[in-house]
C-alpha cells in the first residue's frame, strides 16, 4: 500500500510539474523575444572591469543619480521592491535555519562541513525558486507553486514510508511525538508554517492584481536601469 502511495505522489508531481512548466513557457513567450531585442539595443559599450578605482567612485554615483531619476515618480513601485526583497531574503535565511536545526537534531555529531553540505543541497531548490521570485517578473513567482507542491509531495511520501497514512494517524503521531520529542515536532510544524509561507508569498505576488501591476512596472524600470551609461567613458 505505501508502494502504491508513492508512486501515485510521484505520478502526480511529475504531471503538476509538466503542467506548471508548460504554463511558464506559454505566458513567458512574448516577453522573451522583447527581452532579447531590449538587450540587444541596450549592451553597454563599457567594461567595469577596465576602470580605475576612481572612475568606478564616479560610476557609482552616477549610476545612483541615475537610478533616482528612473525611480522618481515611482516610489510605490520602489517601496514594493524593498518589501519583496527583504520579505524573500527573510525567507530564505528562515528555510535555512530551519533546515540546519533539523539537520543537527537528526544527526547528533556531524560535522560542521558536512551540516553546510547537507543544508545547501537540501535548501539548493528552495532558494533557486524564491530568488527567481525576487526578480523584477512576477511570472516567475509562478513557479513559487511548484515549489509548494514539491515540498508537499516530499512530506506525505515522507509520512507514507514511516507508515503515516490517515489523517487520524498522522495526529495521533504527532501527539506521540510531542510528547518523547518536542523540540523535533517543534521543528516540524516550522516547517509546515515555511511551506505555508511560500504558499502566500505566491498568492501575494501573483493573484493580487495591484502586485502584478507594481511588478509590471518594476520590469519596465529594470529596464531602463540597463541602458545606463557612465559620462565620457
Amino acid at each position: 500500500m505505501e508502494v502504491v502511495i508513492m508512486l501515485f505522489c510521484f505520478g502526480v508531481m511529475f504531471l503538476m510539474l509538466s503542467i506548471i512548466f508548460l504554463i511558464i513557457r506559454f505566458i513567458t513567450r512574448k516577453t522573451r523575444d522583447q527581452n532579447k531585442q531590449e538587450k540587444a539595443e541596450t549592451i553597454p559599450t563599457w567594461r567595469a572591469e577596465n576602470l580605475t578605482s576612481d572612475q568606478r567612485r564616479l560610476v557609482k554615483e552616477e549610476y545612483k543619480a541615475y537610478r533616482a531619476r528612473v525611480y522618481e515618480g515611482h516610489s510605490e513601485v520602489e517601496k514594493f521592491e524593498q518589501r519583496k526583497t527583504r520579505w524573500i531574503w527573510l525567507l530564505i535565511v528562515y528555510g535555512i535555519v530551519m533546515k540546519g536545526i533539523a539537520v543537527f537534531m537528526g544527526n547528533g555529531g556531524i560535522t560542521v562541513s558536512n551540516l553546510i553540505m547537507i543544508v545547501l543541497a537540501g535548501m539548493g531548490m528552495n532558494t533557486i525558486f524564491l530568488l527567481a521570485a525576487m526578480g523584477p517578473k512576477w511570472r516567475l513567482a509562478i513557479g513559487l507553486y511548484m515549489l509548494v507542491f514539491w515540498n508537499l509531495v516530499t512530506f506525505i511520501t515522507g509520512m507514507a514510508q514511516v507508515g503515516i497514512t490517515t489523517f487520524t494517524i498522522f495526529i495521533r503521531a504527532l501527539a506521540e511525538g510531542f510528547k518523547r520529542y518536542p523540540l523535533m515536532v517543534c521543528v516540524d510544524i516550522l516547517s509546515w508554517i515555511y511551506i505555508l509561507l511560500i504558499l502566500l508569498t505566491a498568492i501575494w505576488l501573483t493573484l493580487v492584481r495591484h502586485n502584478r501591476e507594481l511588478a509590471e512596472q518594476s520590469e519596465e524600470l529594470h529596464v531602463q536601469l540597463q541602458k545606463f551609461k557612465p559620462m565620457g567613458i
